[in-house]
């Protein structure tokens, strides 16, 4: 017998080992073997484009056209195929996004993506997103027609999934080695839950209630509830409330010693400019509206672009992916746009609880929490059980197994996200809708999240309605800081009734406006709590009332609008108290039209020096371990043009005793050396943008990209937030329309359409939105098809 050779068993034992790690999942990584299969993986997802099809379902009858920016335009004879086509065409470009964020809203991370993930999907249980979906699913589904169209739209996705071969998985399945699940009725839910989450879920009660204590009366001068004048050329602040004097209980002995207060990951920025000019103040024919919400920029993008044609409604806009109807948009008759309400729909309740968490004490009685057994499945781990504390207020978010968000420890947590309401009757209604009457009564049924819709039709009428769930406030607690849980005085809330919500219709001044600023009466505001923002609905106001008319490339130039509105404002202040020998820089500043245009280098300086003045001015603030957030800039302004005096305008680390005039130089003299001493910026390059992918993956998202703007402008830009969708609409005699949105229509990162739009939605360009009358006119201009039928 030959002795055995080593030189042979090495290259055989390498062989073997890496057979093994490229059709195994290490770690995270997936199994690269299957990953770069050319049979079936991501060379499969290098598509270029649609091209026709014919699908053959029992009973159905539908036409999807395609043009050339691969939007469908979707024809059916009846709601039940129209929906059944969403469905099936949103699958077909963004399958994996719409299932992605189900999981996401769900809690249900760990079951794709290993224990990592864990703390997030309790935190999301915690805060009752999954149960809240199933009580509102089932509510939902006592409706006839919602549970229809909810059949119908899933019926739609599953088709596209039963046809999908394994190869032509979504990119993202194959980069993180699973695959989808059937589509179901409570996924739409859940989608619908997460998008709401992401507009209300801000709240400072905890953050709020500290600074309270440690401020005292300073706390309302600094964190005011106001609404500013509508005075073009300077701020007027009007306090609603001259002292906040209710909160006797908040104590340290109430409070504890909790740890130092984390700041919120919600934006509250997070909003939108809408507006609507009458048939008189526009050029051209008919009423003019306009919509551009502000959210965070992701890929895919949260829109999805398409119109739906039936014997019902021929209406066009955009959609969220995963659920049914359309959004924002126009039909034959009207048009809407939305923005978010801002109003605090999150209240904390601090609680005493019995060390097991079995009891918690109401006015002196022991009454008994409810215990619920979340399963979480961990993908190639057991399941984790975490149980839920539930009482009258909600679910106790912070228990002791648990190290997130300390300083709501053994608290519960009410949230109008929990209570079950139909919008997806509220949305399919609208899209309908042929006058101001059906509108309305189609948004009265549209409760979470708040929202201000806009409104036009071609019969010249515009419209502002405040809609939602809105809590009015005892005026003795008012919800801006976190309550006591034992004390029945404390659940006093009530909700708005219909007749109650701000609402205009075709106003004297002829337009209408809404940028997440206060819509409620000064006498209102006082049972009202919000967080909202003055500055830009401050602009929009300046403009729209000038004594003009304004076309629709105004309105999309007013879209695009740069202009910082604080440094607009500021300036003028600010320079009267420079000093500095420098005059031609002061000159060039004095001209300066405070446009935060990409290439500015201006806005930069302002950017610095400002941020150096609010440095200066509350220094004392920074000292308390709770302080997250300044005060609003417009109270920071107001200071410096009202009350230089003021003790916090004081320095601490001087001896010296500064006034505003100081401070505002001192920042100056700062920003300057700066600026001069090193290579000057544009705007643009201080402040890139990126566009993050869901699986936030650096690879698959977009970054640097060079844009103007800035939160206090119309074009409302921050690193990773924006306007998502700009839309302009003339409801003429002929319906003019135009828009963009972030992104393209493709979820496929392999795809030329996944960012087609970027480029273009960065310049403010637009493109033509086709509202077309039946699949004969669509069909004449466009020759992609897709054919259903039996």
């Amino acid at each position: 017998m030959k002795n055995f050779s080593f030189k042979f068993l090495f290259p055989l034992i390498t062989l073997v080992f890496l057979i093994y790690l490229l059709d195994t999942r290490v770690f995270e990584i997936p199994a690269l073997g299957k990953f770069f299969n050319p049979h079936s993986g991501i060379i499969r997802n290098q598509v270029s484009g649609k091209s026709s099809q014919h699908f053959t379902f029992p009973g159905r009858e539908i036409e999807i056209v395609f043009d050339e920016r691969e939007v469908p335009h979707v024809f059916a004879k009846n709601q039940d195929d129209l929906l059944f086509a969403q469905g099936f065409v949103t699958a077909s470009d963004r399958l994996w996004q719409m299932d992605f964020i189900s999981y996401v809203s769900a809690g249900r991370l760990s079951e794709i993506l290993g224990r990592n993930y864990l703390d997030y999907d309790r935190m999301q249980r915690r805060t009752g997103m999954l149960e809240s979906a199933k009580k509102t699913l089932k509510y939902i589904e006592s409706n006839p027609e919602t549970k229809k169209a909810l059949d119908n739209y899933t019926q739609g996705v599953n088709a596209y999934l039963a046809q999908l071969q394994k190869a032509d998985l979504p990119f993202e399945y194959k980069l993180m080695d699973y695959t989808p699940e059937s589509w179901t009725n409570l996924k739409s839910v859940l989608i619908m839950k997460y998008v709401g989450s992401t507009l209300t879920g801000y709240e400072e009660d905890v953050n709020s209630s500290y600074m309270k204590m440690a401020l005292g009366k300073d706390y309302d001068v600094l964190y005011p509830d106001y609404k500013l004048s509508n005075e073009s050329d300077k701020i007027t602040i009007q306090r609603l409330f001259d002292s906040l004097p209710y909160q006797d209980y908040i104590n340290y002995s109430f409070l504890g010693k909790a740890p130092v207060v984390n700041g919120s990951q919600f934006n509250p920025r997070l909003g939108s400019n809408a507006w609507a000019v009458s048939d008189e103040k526009s050029a051209g024919d008919g009423p003019i509206l306009c919509n551009d919400p502000h959210l965070n920029l992701s890929l895919p993008s949260i829109w999805y672009e398409l119109q739906l044609h039936s014997d019902e409604m021929n209406v066009y806009g955009y959609s969220i992916p995963g659920t049914p109807g359309i959004i924002i948009g126009f039909n034959e008759h009207i048009s809407w746009g939305v923005t978010n309400g801002a109003s605090d729909v999150r209240d904390w309740y601090k609680l005493e609880l019995k060390e097991d968490y079995s009891e918690y004490r109401m006015d002196g009685k022991w009454l008994k929490t409810k215990a619920v057994i979340e399963q979480i499945k961990i993908r190639d781990y057991t399941p984790f059980y975490d149980t839920v504390y539930h009482t009258m207020h909600g679910p106790i978010v912070v228990d002791g197994s648990m190290e997130q968000m300390p300083e709501v420890m053994n608290c519960a947590l009410r949230w109008s996200l929990h209570d079950k309401s139909n919008e997806f009757f509220a949305v399919l209604s609208l899209n309908k809708a042929k006058n101001y009457t059906e509108f309305q009564d189609a948004i009265s049924h549209f409760r979470f999240p708040g929202q201000n819709f806009i409104y036009a039709d071609r019969k010249g009428n515009i419209a502002r309605n405040h809609q939602g769930t809105i809590w009015k406030r005892d005026q003795r607690y008012f919800g801006k800081f976190i309550y006591d849980g034992s004390r029945k005085d404390h659940l006093t809330r009530s909700v708005l009734k219909q007749s109650e919500l701000p609402k205009e219709f075709n106003p004297e001044s002829g337009f209408v406006y809404s940028a997440n600023n206060n819509p409620f009466s000064s006498q209102a505001s006082k049972y009202v709590n919000g967080y909202y923002a003055e500055l830009r609905a401050n602009k929009i106001q300046s403009v729209l009332s000038q004594n003009r008319t304004f076309s629709i490339k105004d309105l999309q130039q007013l879209q695009g609008d740069n202009t910082n509105r604080l440094a607009e404002l500021a300036m003028p202040v600010l320079l009267k108290m420079v000093k500095h020998k420098d005059k031609k820089f002061l000159h060039q500043l004095k001209q300066w039209d405070c446009s935060y245009d990409k290439d500015d280098q201006l806005a930069t300086f302002f950017e610095d020096w400002w941020g150096q003045i609010e440095y200066g001015t509350w220094d004392e603030l920074v000292r308390y371990s709770r302080f997250i957030k300044n005060p609003d800039d417009v109270i920071l302004l107001e200071l410096i043009q009202q009350d230089s005096k003021n003790t916090y305008f004081d320095v601490l680390s001087t001896t010296e005793k500064e006034e505003a005039s100081v401070i505002v130089n001192r920042a100056f003299e700062d920003a300057y050396a700066y600026y001069h001493s090193k290579q000057k910026q544009g705007w643009a390059a201080k402040r890139p943008v990126k566009m993050v992918h869901l699986s936030n993956s650096d690879a698959l998202s977009i970054d640097n990209l060079q844009t103007g703007g800035h939160p206090e402008a119309l074009n409302a830009f921050s690193t990773n937030w924006g306007p998502s969708i700009r839309m302009v609409v003339q409801m003429g005699k002929e319906i003019k329309a135009y828009g963009i949105y972030a992104g393209g229509q493709s979820g496929n990162p392999a795809s030329e359409k996944y960012d087609r739009f970027v480029k273009d939605w960065l310049n403010v360009r637009y493109y033509r939105l086709h509202l077309y009358l039946n699949s004969k006119q669509a069909k004449t201009n466009h020759k992609t098809i897709w054919k259903f039928n039996g």
